[in-house]
């Protein structure tokens, strides 16, 4: 049986910061190669889970919620609205609402936290929703 997974990681400021120092075109790059070339970076876990997944037959995808440059560049990309101060999550969950994952991984359990679960699982019923906290 196969099935979708989503995982959704914060990344420190300081690895943003050298990202976009290294990849100084990043603000005119389309969504894709800057999704590649960050991934590509291999800052914190970067695609570890849903490279593997992928591999074994399933749909994985990867979401680093609070890289600015390529959340807002995929949103922009699918003409998602967002406002300025809560951009991190309603992007997040637009792209869930495009993946639509059964399983979803999330790093950040302050950020994504239990009323964002809930109006994940509203909208999609059976989800499952695992995460860690520390």
């Amino acid at each position: 049986m196969n099935y979708s997974f989503l995982q959704i990681t914060s990344i420190y400021p300081a690895c943003i910061r050298q990202f976009e120092k290294d990849v100084f075109n990043h603000d005119v790059l389309p969504f894709e190669e800057l999704y590649k070339k960050f991934v590509n970076s291999r800052f914190d876990t970067s695609d570890y889970f849903s490279h593997y997944l992928t591999q074994k037959g399933h749909r994985a995808w990867d979401i680093f919620s609070n890289v600015e440059s390529i959340q807002k560049k995929w949103a922009d990309e699918n003409n998602i609205k967002y406002s300025a101060d809560n951009w991190i999550r309603e992007i997040a969950f637009a792209q869930i609402q495009a993946f639509k994952p059964d399983i979803i991984y999330i790093d950040d359990l302050y950020l994504f936290d239990s009323g964002f679960c809930a109006l994940v699982r509203k909208q999609f019923p059976g989800i499952v929703i695992g995460g860690w906290r520390f």
